[in-house]
């Protein structure tokens, strides 16, 4: 959503419910699904840049940006993804 007036900028399908929030930083969304894929988004348009599967299933917590990192909890295991 546009933080100036809140209008819908983009959407996009990801082949899974999302439960939990999307992190943003710089020019990238990262959002976890329940089919177990994580997605990196670029935040102007939305398009996947990148998309990663889990080993650990269907993913419900809310995606953690640190330093290069992206980081997740999944059905069996923490998940950590390099950017």
């Amino acid at each position: 959503m546009s933080t100036s007036g809140g209008s819908v900028l983009w959407t996009v399908r990801l082949g899974s419910p999302v439960f939990s929030t999307p992190a943003a930083a710089a020019d990238r969304v990262f959002v976890a699904t329940a089919g177990g894929s994580v997605f990196s988004l670029d935040s102007a348009t939305g398009v996947v840049v990148w998309k990663a599967e889990t080993e650990s299933g269907g993913v419900f917590s809310s995606v953690v940006l640190e330093t290069g990192k992206v980081l997740f909890g999944g059905q069996v295991w923490c998940v950590c993804v390099y950017l």
